[in-house]
């Protein structure tokens, strides 16, 4: 009788969850039902259980304190956790320099993700955080080197990719703006005035081949598409039609932004042009001594 029930004691104390079994049911219910304070207190609970020398749960605990607005409580945390750690966990050194942004403290922010992205553990995104922390600080070279580390760490990433077309436009290196947008282009979601830049820099490359004409026309006609109303989007088509010598065509797009905006002169007179090309000398009359009477801005 002994065997069985002995057997019996070890089935039972098998089918006893350990502590962290408990906590990560517990944290994924709350996790489940949006109850941050249940989270922050579970957090708090690990973090306290590890002594502060557990680098999951002083991050953890950092965010949720910041998510319910607790940003100076959330650093005064994460910056004891970081000097407990001797400032050698790179998640840590994220989560703080995060926080030093959002509080702004931009040189401390920077000096922390500077140190996150040569961590040993190098964290997911921390070429991103330094390079928004960067550009914040005016260190605009800085981050726009940063931002392509960052793009090319997550190629699939439309933000990564949103900010170094940023960074590369405050920098003026059109060559890489050009290539991010390209690349922004084939993920899809894109909004006019990208499509419209990607246009006008593939367009205007000097070193421009038949896929650069492709993706501007391509791009062009997306904006066209995805917001019918746009003066810009209407007037490039107009004018790249235009330039085809398709002028029949290209007034139907110059018409259209000229509706839109009908107080720009230089549209108007582009216009006036199209029409002339096209044949209509009488209405090219009419539209030319109407932008002659107009006032407006010469754009």
């Amino acid at each position: 009788m002994i065997r069985p029930v002995l057997i019996l004691l070890l089935c039972a104390c098998s089918a006893v969850p350990s502590a962290a079994e408990t906590w990560s049911q517990n944290m994924s219910t709350a996790v489940r039902e949006g109850n941050q304070l249940g989270q922050l207190d579970l957090w708090r609970q690990r973090h306290q259980a590890a002594s502060g020398l557990d680098p999951v749960a002083l991050v953890g605990l950092g965010r949720a304190l910041a998510q319910q607005g607790q940003l100076d409580v959330a650093l005064r945390v994460l910056e004891a956790g970081d000097r407990r750690l001797g400032g050698r966990s790179g998640p840590v050194a994220l989560e703080l320099g995060r926080t030093e942004r959002l509080l702004g403290q931009g040189v401390r922010a920077v000096a922390a993700l500077e140190r996150a992205t040569v961590a040993p553990d190098r964290p997911e995104g921390a070429w991103y955080e330094l390079a928004r922390a960067q550009l914040e600080a005016g260190l605009n070279d800085e981050a726009a080197r940063s931002a392509l580390r960052a793009a090319r760490e997550a190629p699939h990433s439309v933000e990564s990719l949103d900010l170094l077309i940023g960074c590369s436009a405050l920098t003026g290196d059109t060559e890489q703006e050009y290539a991010g947008l390209v690349r922004r282009m084939g993920l899809g979601g894109m909004d006019v005035p990208g499509l419209l830049r990607l246009a006008q820099l593939g367009l205007g490359s000097e070193a421009q081949g038949p896929r650069d004409g492709e993706r501007a026309w391509a791009a062009v006609r997306r904006a066209v598409g995805k917001d019918p109303q746009s003066v810009q989007a209407n007037r490039m088509l107009g004018q790249m039609i235009a330039g085809r010598g398709e002028h029949v065509q290209a007034v139907r797009y110059f018409e259209r932004a000229a509706e839109l905006d009908p107080g720009n002169r230089v549209l108007m007179l582009e216009l006036a042009g199209c029409l002339r090309s096209a044949g209509q000398e009488e209405r090219a009359d009419q539209m030319q001594r109407h932008a002659e009477t107009l006032q407006g801005p010469n754009d």
